[in-house]
This record gives structure tokens, C-alpha cells and sequence, in this order.
């Protein structure tokens, strides 16, 4: 399921917080495609991957509730 889970281009790792800083490190190297991918990437831990999954939702929130022009 991770493997179909889209992380969006652009992403700022910065952005997430409580990311351990050698996965933001390392996200930021690797820039992983999917959350499967991600889940690879050295010094990223299983916390680290709840608090990116917890990001993307809110992300998607944000971009499902847009305030009217």
C-alpha cells in the first residue's frame, strides 16, 4: 500500500515536523517517489514515516478545502 502512496514533488522535508535529521537529510538526497520508497531510504525510521504520512493528509486537506476566490 506505501508503494502506491505518492509523495508530491517539491516537497520540503523542512516542513515536516519532528523528522529525525538524518532522514530529513536523506529524503532530501534521495527524494523518493512513493512512501514505499521512502520507507528504503537510510536513517528513515518507522516514526519518521507516520509523521510523512500525517504531513501528506494534511497536505491533502489543505488542497481539498480551498477558501472561495
Amino acid at each position: 500500500k506505501l508503494e502506491l502512496r505518492p509523495i508530491p514533488s517539491g516537497v520540503d522535508y523542512d516542513e515536516v515536523r519532528g523528522l529525525s535529521n538524518e532522514a530529513r537529510e536523506n529524503l532530501s538526497k534521495f527524494l523518493p517517489l512513493t512512501v514505499g520508497q521512502a520507507s528504503r531510504v537510510p536513517g528513515v525510521g518507522t516514526s519518521d514515516l507516520s509523521l510523512l504520512l500525517v504531513y501528506l493528509e494534511r497536505g491533502r486537506d489543505r488542497e481539498r478545502v480551498k477558501p472561495p476566490l
